[in-house]
């Protein structure tokens, strides 16, 4: 979601999926407003709107560079500057390195960093333009989604059908929740009732407290 606080006149909302594409609607009208598209391929051409060679797995917006980060099945991230016209959607950058369909992307605010996540059992920290992996977290499982703490700023990963929290600088993990019996496929930190909220493909939602870090340098954010 890109909102008036980053400069524009209304929110926008990008979208991707299965079918390759991205969407930009804007919410206050309810209305679809630009599709991207491939302007060096013709008018004719399937392949025209599609915005990688696999499908879309998840799609992030980062305010600091306002630049968009999706990811594809087909083990790659591809970093583009936002803009409502397709023609300004200029490719930035093409993230390398994960071996199997990269589930989740997000922009950590806190450190500047890209993190991805991918069935190949990474965790992936990237530098702030996006053109270097810095490091490589290794959960043994399936990532299916990633968020970050906005009070301490680490890694929330659902892992298979569990829950892991990992610390932004050891890259050790610090909380475990386990409950799910299923694929987890989103999680949400809710700072102020300092819960996460997670849901899965056994049909459940459920709310676990957040972890505390004692001395958080990042405190003064919250």
């Amino acid at each position: 979601m890109v909102g008036k606080e980053n400069g524009y006149s209304t929110v926008y909302l990008l979208s991707g999926g299965w079918d390759r594409r991205i969407c930009v609607w804007d919410l206050l009208t309810c209305t679809l407003i630009e599709t991207f598209c491939r302007p060096e391929l013709d008018l004719w051409s399937k392949q025209r709107e599609t915005a990688c060679d696999g499908v879309i797995m998840d799609i992030c917006y980062c305010p600091k560079r306002k630049e968009f980060a999706y990811s594809s099945s087909d083990g790659k991230i591809y970093i583009r500057h936002f803009a409502v016209e397709s023609s300004e959607m200029t490719l930035v950058n093409i993230l390398h390195g994960h071996e199997a369909e990269v589930t989740s992307v997000v922009w950590h605010n806190l450190k500047d960093k890209w993190i991805t996540g991918s069935e190949d059992g990474t965790i992936r920290i990237w530098s702030e333009e996006g053109a270097q992996c810095e490091r490589i977290l290794h959960t043994k499982e399936v990532v299916m989604c990633i968020c970050i703490d906005q009070i301490n700023g680490c890694i929330v990963a659902g892992v298979h059908d569990t829950i892991r929290v990992y610390d932004p600088d050891t890259l050790l993990m610090v909380q475990c929740n386990t409950g799910h019996t299923d694929l987890i496929r989103c999680i949400v930190h809710v700072p102020q009732t300092k819960q996460y909220a997670s849901v899965s493909w056994d049909r459940t939602v459920r709310l676990w407290k957040a972890y505390y870090k004692a001395n958080n340098p990042y405190s003064s954010v919250a």
